[in-house]
């Protein structure tokens, strides 16, 4: 994630939680009333924004591929549950592009499920330090992730070095 998207992400987090802890309760609520109708103004819009781009055929199937390659905007489809691929679809994707590292370093990965509720279960055969680089790559490609559990399995077989 690009520092600049970061930072405005957490500015938006600093605000909502002032929001939050407002101590004059009708402007708390009159504050969380005005975010929440331009959140569902702007849910409405990018929904019928990503319905006509999907009726676009071919080409509007190429510009959905672009928007779930572009950080920003990928971000705010998650926000509003209008991304083009689903969940699992994202996982495995991001496991196709950690698999030339996994195998440079012996290591292999497999997607054992993910659930409904939003959890994925993977298997990582291979140095222990395999699985931090598959769970940061699954979490970049689904934050929307509730958990990601990364069971791993040390090699078969374990080469040490002569001395």
């Amino acid at each position: 994630m690009s520092g600049a998207l970061e930072q405005r992400l957490e500015r938006v987090d600093g605000l909502v939680e002032r929001i939050e802890t407002a101590t004059d309760p009708v402007s708390g609520a009159a504050a969380r009333e005005l975010v929440q109708i331009v959140m569902e103004l702007h849910g409405d819009a990018l929904d019928r924004i990503v319905g006509l781009v999907r009726q676009a055929g071919e080409t509007g199937q190429q510009l959905l591929d672009r928007f779930a390659r572009d950080q920003v905007v990928r971000s705010v489809l998650l926000l509003y549950d209008l991304h083009p691929d689903d969940r699992e679809t994202r996982v495995r994707d991001a496991l196709d592009r950690t698999r030339p590292y996994l195998d440079a370093q012996g290591g292999t990965v497999e997607l054992i499920s993910v659930s409904d509720d939003g959890a994925a279960h993977l298997l990582v055969q291979g140095a222990s330090a395999l699985t931090g680089v598959v769970e940061k790559a699954v979490r970049e490609a689904a934050p929307d992730l509730a958990t990601v559990v990364v069971e791993h399995q040390p090699p078969l077989v374990l080469l040490e070095r002569r001395r």
